[in-house]
């Protein structure tokens, strides 16, 4: 479990929020950077890029029901 993750219940709550059923890597925000230094971005402007593995896809009461149980626990 990666250190910055404060419990496991965390963790799973990210998980299940990521339409790929897993937390995100290292290697899943660096290729999106990649992406955009590289020059097939070329043509792309004022982007906003939603690299969270489809967690804005899911409900807002799911999110507020983490954030919640999240400050619980600290």
């Amino acid at each position: 479990m990666p250190s910055g993750w404060r419990c496991r219940d965390a963790r799973a709550g990210a998980k299940a929020l990521s339409v790929f059923s897993r937390v995100g890597q290292v290697e899943d925000i660096a290729a999106v950077i990649a992406f955009f230094a590289s020059n097939e971005a070329r043509w792309t402007t004022g982007q906003m890029i939603d690299a969270t593995g489809g967690a804005r896809i899911r409900s807002i009461s799911t999110l507020r029901e983490l954030y919640s149980h999240s400050n619980r626990v600290r």
